[in-house]
Formats: structure tokens, sequence, C-alpha cells
């Protein structure tokens, strides 16, 4: 039974319970192999945490313990709820240019998982510049798994213009945490953030028309953004195969459509008619989704949207369709031969050359 349940707890990444197995696992078997110098000099630690700090200050730098030792002290006097004392120490590390890895001095101690961990992270703050990128990273994702969003993205803001593995950390879920931080009942808040990091982990396990209805009824402001995320993670990681992506890629802009909301550009639409295309799917009703929310000037029609839109109504055989598009375009763009083909094409398919109006 003990057994089952780890396992299930291992699928859980970002359960908090997960957290906590991984740091007794990982810090039980560090213990036993820790060299008797190190061991010494946690049990003084352990006796006296005030005193032993104080003398560990006064030391010259050529005496200090090695970097592993003293993220060893830091992770105690963090358990043992001696924020005063570790701070001291990390600063003490950064001053003289130890070099411990700050991410696991912190996150082996668990200072992160409280919720008096202010401390912590206004020490982070303050000494943004002096930490390593992925040390960053790697302590954001703890508050992730352990669903602290607000110490996540306060985190987040002493990196979110450095560059970083957008698959260890992905930036467009940080933006729409940090989004959503100003939605001013917490439970509704926390209730939006785990649904936004769970869909990104697991697609198929949210409802990705009503995140995006949630976000437009909690944070509008972020709704544009959420729709063209959530319209990448279908697109790029979901389980589904393409019949099945492209239905929920049109239940998503049904609903953007439905609450009224403006996409900055119309990527995500050519990239679906691509697939439309590429696939041999019947692009219908995405057509339709694509002529409405340009008709509420809700997307802008340009020439690269509208001409995926025309081959994919083509390749299925929807000349009538193609030739709506074409007008649409027609609007917007000088003729040229590469426009008046694609019309003259579509309507020569039909039989409806008095369509092609120019």
């Amino acid at each position: 039974m003990l057994v089952q349940r780890l396992a299930a707890g291992g699928r859980r990444h970002f359960a908090s319970t997960t957290a906590a197995a991984a740091t007794a696992a990982s810090t039980a078997p560090a213990a036993a192999q820790l060299s008797p110098e190190i061991r010494a000099l946690l049990e003084s630690f352990r006796t006296n945490p005030s005193d032993a700090t104080a003398t560990l200050l006064q030391q010259p730098t050529t005496d200090l313990p090695v970097p592993v030792a003293l993220e060893h002290v830091v992770a105690q006097l963090f358990r043992g709820k001696h924020t005063k004392e570790a701070l001291d120490v990390l600063q003490l590390s950064l001053d003289r240019s130890i070099g411990i890895d700050y991410s696991i001095a912190i996150r082996k101690s668990g200072a992160l998982d409280r919720q008096d961990s202010n401390a912590v992270l206004s020490w982070l703050h303050a000494n943004a510049a002096s930490i390593e990128t992925d040390q960053h990273v790697s302590m954001i994702r703890v508050c992730l798994r352990l669903k602290h969003f607000s110490s996540a993205v306060r985190l987040f803001e002493l990196i979110r213009t450095r560059q970083f593995n957008g698959r260890v950390l992905s930036k467009d879920v940080m933006y729409l945490l940090a989004a959503v931080e100003s939605v001013p009942n917490g439970r509704l808040r926390h209730e939006l953030q785990t649904k936004l990091l769970r869909f990104h982990s697991h697609p198929s396990n949210i409802s990705a028309p009503e995140l995006v209805t949630d976000m437009c009824q909690r944070q509008p402001d972020a709704a544009s953004q959420c729709v063209q995320w959530a319209i990448g993670v279908i697109y790029w990681r979901s389980p589904e195969d393409w019949p099945g992506r492209l239905a929920l890629i049109e239940a998503i802009l049904a609903s953007a459509l439905a609450h009224g909301v403006a996409l900055e550009n119309p990527m995500r639409f050519s990239m679906a008619f691509a697939k439309c295309r590429d696939h041999d799917l019947d692009p219908e009703r995405l057509v339709h989704l694509f002529l409405a929310m340009a008709g509420q000037n809700l997307v802008d029609p340009n020439e690269s949207s509208c001409m995926a839109a025309i081959h994919a109504c083509q390749n299925a055989n929807n000349f009538a369709l193609a030739l709506t598009l074409f007008h649409l375009l027609k609007r917007s763009q000088p003729m040229n031969s590469r426009l008046f083909n694609t019309g003259l094409y579509s309507a020569a398919k039909s039989g409806m050359y008095s369509e092609l109006s120019v």
C-alpha cells in the first residue's frame, strides 16, 4: 500500500507531498555520507546556533568551511527556524565569494515551504544580481511544486528579463501566474493559478475553454495571452490526435469569441489552418470562427492567416468558403498576381466566376 502511495505521489509533479518525500529521500543518504569534520561543524551549530554563527562570521576567509559544509549549515539552521543565523551565513558566503549553491541550501531546508518565508524572499530580492539564474529557477520550481504561487511570482520577477531554459520553467506560465496575482479573492486566485499549472503539465485533465472563461471573468487583462498560450499547449503538447486537437482549439477560440477576447496577432489561426491542410481536416468551423472574430475586430485577417485559411479550404474542396476568404483579404490587400490566381483557382473549381471581381 505504501509503495502504491509513493508511486502515485511521484506522478503528481506539483504535489506538496512529493516535495516532502523528495526532500526526505535526498537528505537521509546525504547525512550518512557527511565527513567527520562536517558532522562536527553541524553539531556545534545544533548545540548553540547563535554562538556558532557569531564565531563563523569572525573567521578569516581562508579558515572558512568548504561550500558544501556551509550549505549543510544553512539548511540545518533554516530547519531549526534560526532564520536570522541562516541568512547571516548566506550573506557571509555571498560577501566572501564562497560559491555555495543557494538553491540547494534553501531548498533542502524547506525555508520556502513555510508561510514565514518572507525573510528568505526579501534576502533573495536584495541579492538577486549575485545569484545565478539556474539557482533562482530551481527555487521557483520548488514554490510551484508546493503551490506557493505568490513566492514563485516574487522570485520570477527577479529573473523575468534573463534567459533560461523554457523546458525547465515556462515564462508564459509565469507571466500568467503573475497576472493572476492581482485577483483580490484569495481562494479564486489560488484555484485559477492551480488550473493554469495543471493545464501546462496535463492539458488533457483541464477543460481549456473553462480555463479561458475563468481567466476572462477573473483577470480579463490576461485573457488574450491565456488564449494564445492555451492553443499553443494543445498544439504542441496535447496527447490527442489532430482531429481531437483541432476540436479543442476551436473550443478555445469559440470561448474567446464569446467573451470578446482580441488576439494580438492571428498566428494561432495560421498554425491551425496549416494543420487542417496537413492532416486533411475540415476547416469550416475554424474558418467561421476566424471570420466572426475578424468581423468584430478581434483578430487581424492579414495575408498570412487568410492564405493559410484559403489553402485549407481548397484542400477540403470547400471552394465557396475559400472565395469568401478571398474577398475578405481583397478588402485589405492590394490585388497582385498571387492573390488573383488564388481567387481564380477557387472560382474555377466552384464555377463561381462572377465572384471574381477585381
